[in-house]
């Protein structure tokens, strides 16, 4: 049963008639919303981010999307713009997808594994037959409903015309682009093939075949590299490692793969009539697929070994390389033009030193430091409007209670770099805010099983896991270079995010500011320049990690009468090319402050 996250405070209750009730997922190009229309129906509402193109080109790409099978793909209801942004209401499926699938259940195999194959291989069959490329098929894109797979998200679909006329842009996700796509151009059917072989093997083993680290690193392995397909076998390890090749026009066509895994060898067939039967074949059962073929085809072979398989080493600077900076290295492979400082970013603690003996360092002229206000726990009744004037009355607020409990989300995106923590914080004006938090991280998700991850103190500079309390990880610019500690940095993430001093430093760097209140609260949104945040200040190794594609930051800000955050919601816009700019969300929540006790080292 598909569920839907809570909408954000940056999220609008309505779309066009539609009434939303949750998050369905995000990606680089819009949001996706669970919604009911006028007559109570619920269905799938996405919203396009920053889409290049004419109203009248977006209008005749869905058009095209109609023409689909809806057998194999989630019917497109409605298509509309509510203040300039289109959107696309959908048929809503209940199911999750394949992503979610494999994230809950594990690699897919047997009859489990040859449905998806050949579900959504009849579904690119029937795509490519109406004249369109998906352009972004991918394992969130498939969903497997009651009655098989389905493919969706046609909302950067193209049609064939387009891609025969002119180069595209890039879009989609790395782990799954085309060589071609990466490179800017022309993208036609072939790299559908290429995410579908892709998809395929995430679906055997549980992990794309060139990595979801970060987007540099997936490049450059798909453009030069060779795909992992772990236990993957038989035929359609064959079949899946030439949908991967690098030339498109060796790679099969949509159709070869459906009739392929039909094992269709007796003459002719229609188009219709393969698509029937790899349809019939897509929404039968576990028993009616138990046969010779199924066996044949949905063989995967397990590890052998009785521990885990040893992970590559974590590479502390492949992870903040920009992206940006990646783009430039691959310039001789790839066709893209990149602009911006390509330099690995300095990194620096998260705030100043805090060793005992040592002299807190001085705070840059965007540092806020605590002024006179009335006194503690007295509601105020002024709301300041001007960034400054917020910026100095929420830092004197957090000062006098110094203490909270938060939890927080989010992560970079299409990178594995992604995390959820809760805790406690310590803020102490002019040094660095220590923390005692329990995280988990899909770095090291292999490493706790879905569980609870470890437990961390940061003091200053330094690291503790709860069960080592003796062992400093230092958390300083230089040694986190060298660090192979995968929750450590995680840790320095969540102080990143969550620190009063990131608070600070957006409403001091903000370019605008609006707000509106209520009786108990005050809301701020605001928007700063990625560059400025980047420069200096104590948060700026957080947002050196975007590159010099960051071009701006978007925050929510609620805070309550007392100046005291309450929530904190994050959008870093990264644009890859002039068409195609990614978001990066982080959210955390502030309560009980002035009544969660210090924190100090473990013993």
């Amino acid at each position: 049963m598909t569920t839907s996250r809570p909408l954000t405070s940056r999220d609008p209750e309505r779309i066009g008639g539609h009434h939303l009730l949750g998050r369905l997922g995000e990606g680089g190009q819009g949001v996706v919303y669970l919604a009911e229309d006028e007559s109570g129906a619920r269905v799938a509402l996405k919203v396009l981010h920053d889409r290049g193109g004419s109203r009248d080109t977006f209008l005749k790409e869905i058009s095209a999307a109609r023409k689909v099978a809806s057998f194999c793909t989630a019917e497109i209801l409605h298509v509309d713009e509510d203040e300039d942004l289109p959107y696309v209401v959908t048929e809503f499926i209940d199911g999750p997808s394949l992503r979610e699938l494999v994230e809950e259940k594990g690699p897919q195999s047997g009859p489990a594994l040859y449905r998806l194959a050949i579900g959504t291989a009849t579904a690119l069959a029937a795509i490519h037959q109406a004249g369109i490329v998906h352009r972004d098929f991918k394992p969130g894109n498939v969903l497997v409903g009651p009655d098989g797979p389905r493919v969706i998200d046609f909302g950067v679909a193209r049609s064939m015309d387009a891609t025969v006329t002119a180069a595209s842009t890039v879009i989609g996700t790395p782990s799954y682009m085309a060589p071609e796509q990466l490179a800017g151009e022309v993208v036609g059917p072939a790299a559908d093939v290429f995410a579908w072989g892709a998809t395929i093997a995430y679906a055997a083993n549980g992990r794309p075949p060139y990595g979801q680290d970060t987007i540099p690193a997936v490049m450059n392995r798909i453009i030069t590299g060779k795909p992992d397909l772990g236990g993957l076998a038989g035929p359609l390890r064959e079949l899946v490692t030439q949908a991967l090749h690098k030339d498109a026009a060796k790679r099969p066509h949509s159709r070869d793969i459906l009739l392929r895994l039909l094992e269709h060898s007796q003459g002719p067939i229609s188009a219709p009539e393969a698509l029937a039967q790899g349809r019939a074949l897509a929404m039968a059962d576990d028993d009616s697929l138990a046969d010779e073929r199924t066996a044949r085809w949905a063989t995967v072979k397990l590890p052998t070994a009785t521990t885990p398989a040893k992970r590559p080493m974590f590479q502390r600077a492949a992870l903040v390389t920009g992206v940006l900076a990646a783009l430039v290295l691959l310039a001789g492979t790839m066709a893209i033009a990149v602009t911006g400082d390509s330099r690995e970013p300095r990194r620096t603690a998260a705030a100043s030193p805090t060793t005992p003996g040592t002299t807190p360092r001085q705070t840059s002229q965007h540092h806020l430091t605590p002024t006179q206000q009335t006194p503690a726990g007295a509601p105020s009744t002024d709301v300041p409007a001007t960034p400054s004037a917020v910026a100095t009355d929420v830092q004197a607020a957090v000062a006098r209670r110094g203490t909270a409990t938060f939890s927080v989300e989010g992560g970079m995106t299409q990178s594995a770099d992604s995390f959820k923590a809760q805790g406690r914080l310590h803020y102490q004006p002019g040094r660095s805010t220590n923390y005692d938090l329990t995280l988990s991280t899909d770095l090291e998700a292999a490493s706790y099983d879905g569980s609870a991850g470890p437990r961390i103190i940061l003091l200053g500079e330094c690291g503790y896991y709860r069960d080592d309390p003796t062992s400093c990880h230092p958390t300083d610019a230089e040694s986190q270079r060298e660090i192979n500690d995968a929750f450590i940095w995680t840790a320095s993430e969540v102080r990143w995010v969550t620190s009063p001093y990131n608070i600070g430093e957006l409403l001091q760097k903000s370019t605008s500011l609006r707000h509106n209140s209520d009786a108990g609260t005050i809301t701020y949104r605001g928007t700063a320049v990625g560059a400025d945040l980047a420069a200096d200040g104590p948060i700026s190794p957080f947002y050196q990690m975007f590159g010099g594609g960051l071009t701006k930051v978007t925050y929510t800000l609620v805070i309550n009468r007392a100046h005291l955050p309450e929530r904190l919601d994050i959008d870093l816009w990264s644009k890859i090319t002039p068409d195609l700019t990614y978001h990066s969300l982080y959210s955390a929540t502030y309560r009980d402050w002035g009544s969660s006790g210090t924190i100090t080292r473990p013993y």
